[in-house]
Order: structure tokens, then C-alpha cells, then sequence
């Protein structure tokens, strides 16, 4: 299978050769590596200008968006502009960013997902260091969500979705749009990969009202949008950042703020929401049923 890998760049000198040296020392290297510098103020172009001259499967591209920060529709602008450098010979495409270590094997093992399986998206898990220095499991989200530091797609399903939704919560809208269209999502727990830098640094004042606009613009409706609120402020251990994201999905609404998702795709959103509760829910009341 062919494998292509993008990766949006902004500001990302002091992390890229970390990441590349964890490119060069794959089992199975990919087919084509794109490295988008999107509006980069340090030395971004120069180690990606030192790459491709290294690597002929390597290719930079230059991209000028807004330089104000934009929490997830700044990324998706740049995967496109990514996706654009792409032929039609290739069948996988992992969205990468750009301070990741990843393991020697990662793209061995996800591509033999990709041939096993009817998977629309695969990926590994990610460990961020905490205060004491040790490489751990972090983020709160359960074991069927890839974080989008690094998504990788079947090109069809990616194409069935019709590309990534420009805004904060793309990386949730896909996957749900993904098992919409029939596909699976696969988390590989044994792929552990490095993320150098905390999530979020750069607009973690504004991420909670933006996630609540998430909310909504994949139709959650009011009580599950409720329910995602509350959970969102308690993985934050905020009650400020869970009432935000309840005004973010309040003045969206208000706003009449366009969906990410058909009616019909939110009905099956929501269906699948709701049964991820009652799962929980079951788990909960039945602790022998929960896996390790």
C-alpha cells in the first residue's frame, strides 16, 4: 500500500529533527512525506529545505495562512494544502504533527491494519511527560478515539467524509463519520508515541468556548451537548472551562453557526453517543466486564 504522511509545520525548528530522525529509522518508511511550513517565523523551512535535499521522498511545501492562531481549522488548512500534493496512488495518509518520536515499526504496523482490516482510520497512542519527567498515557479519552496528532486514513473514507471539517473537533467529527460510512477506527495501544510539547499551549484561554461550538456544530443536541460539557470540565478539573464550552455551544446555536455533520449523520452521532454511555454505564455496574 502506498503511504503518504503530512505534516503541518508551524514553529516546529526546535522539534523537527526529533521527528525526522524518528521518520528515518522506520522498518517501513513511507512512500511520500509531505512537510507543509505553515507561516513558520524561526527556522522551520530551513530543516525541512535540509530534509528533502536528504530524501527523495521528501517534499516541502510553503503555505501562508492567517498567522493568528486558530485551533483546528489552521491544521486542516494546511493537511489540505498537503492533500494537494498527492497523486491517486495513494491508498493511506497519516496526518502527522510535527513534535511527535515515533516508533521504528509505527507505519509497519498500521499499514498491516490497513490490509487486515475494514479500518477508515488507525493510530497509536500518545504519552506526554508529567511534572516528574516520566513518559505517560494522558490524555482522557477512551480507547476508541485516535488523537489527531496522528490520524491516519484509508483514502477512501477520507474521501467519503469528504475531507476534514475546518474548526475545533475534526478530530472527533471524522471518526464518527468514518464508522458512518461503515468504517472502523482502530487505536493500536502497543504504538506509543512521543508528543514533546503539552497540547493546547497556544489557545488554552479560548479551547473551551471553541469546543463547546464543536458540540453543536456536530449536533449533539442539549443533553448530550450538557453531558459533553461537564465531562469536558472535569477531565480539565474546571467548572469555569465546562460552563465555557456550554456558552461556546449556547452562542453557536444563537449564532445559527453552520453544521459539521447531515441531519442524518447527527442522528447516528448521537445514537452512538448515547449507546458510548450506556456502555459506560454498564461497565460501571459490572467491574468484572472491564478490560485491563
Amino acid at each position: 500500500m502506498h503511504i503518504a504522511v503530512i505534516v503541518p509545520a508551524h514553529n516546529e525548528a526546535a522539534f523537527l529533527p526529533g521527528f525526522l530522525s524518528s521518520i528515518y529509522n522506520q522498518t517501513r518508511l513511507p512512500d511520500t512525506l509531505v512537510m507543509v511550513d505553515d507561516n513558520s517565523e524561526d527556522q522551520t523551512a530551513q530543516v525541512i529545505a535540509e530534509a528533502t535535499q536528504r530524501y527523495s521522498f521528501i517534499k516541502g511545501v510553503s503555505h501562508q495562512s492567517h498567522a493568528r492562531h486558530q485551533p483546528g481549522a489552521k491544521v486542516v488548512e494546511a493537511f489540505n494544502v498537503g492533500l494537494a500534493q498527492l497523486d491517486a496512488s495513494v491508498e493511506i495518509i497519516v496526518k502527522l504533527d510535527a513534535d511527535l518520536i515515533l516508533p521504528p515499526n509505527y507505519f509497519a504496523v498500521i499499514e498491516h491494519i490497513f490490509k487486515t482490516t475494514h479500518a477508515g482510520i488507525v493510530g497509536g497512542v500518545i504519552e506526554e511527560q508529567n511534572q516528574q519527567g516520566k513518559w505517560e498515557v494522558r490524555h482522557p479519552m477512551g480507547r476508541d478515539h485516535v488523537r489527531g496528532a496522528l490520524k491516519g486514513y484509508r483514502r477512501e473514507c477520507l474521501e467519503k467524509m469528504q475531507g476534514l471539517r475546518q474548526g475545533m473537533g475534526w478530530d472527533t467529527v471524522d471518526e464518527h463519520l468514518a464508522r458512518f460510512y461503515g468504517y472502523t477506527v482502530e487505536v493500536v495501544l502497543d504504538l506509543r508515541v512521543r508528543h514533546c510539547r503539552p497540547v493546547g499551549q497556544a489557545y488554552a484561554k479560548q479551547a473551551s468556548a471553541i469546543q463547546g461550538k464543536a458540540f453543536y456544530q456536530m449536533r449533539y443536541g442539549t443533553l448530550l451537548t450538557l453531558l459533553a460539557a461537564i465531562k469536558y470540565g472535569f477531565h480539565r478539573r474546571s467548572f469555569n472551562a465546562g460552563m465555557q464550552a456550554l456558552l461556546g455551544a449556547w452562542r453557536a446555536r444563537k449564532a445559527k453557526e453552520p453544521f459539521f455533520v447531515t441531519p442524518d449523520q447527527g442522528r447516528f452521532i448521537r445514537r452512538w453517543r448515547w449507546q458510548q454511555v450506556v456502555n459506560k454505564i454498564q461497565r460501571t455496574n459490572n467491574p468484572s466486564a472491564l478490560e485491563d
